[in-house]
């Protein structure tokens, strides 16, 4: 689980991990959401505004079946 703010120019900033099995999956939370495609951004009275967001990744192992 981690939050962040999304700032007025869509970009994200003040990445934190609330919940982490481990730092490497902290690290890949971390990576996919700078990568990923730019947010939405909140608006107040019709103006771009900084919004705290919340998202909780859940890893799966996946089996390899050679």
């Amino acid at each position: 689980m981690v939050s962040f703010t999304v700032q007025p120019d869509s970009t994200i900033a003040d990445l934190k991990a609330l919940r982490s099995p481990g730092d490497a999956f902290t690290r890949e939370a971390f990576r996919l959401l700078r990568e990923g495609p730019k947010w939405v951004t909140a608006r107040i009275g019709g103006s771009p505004a900084a919004a705290v967001v919340t998202v909780i990744f859940v890893f799966r192992q996946t089996r390899n079946n050679s």
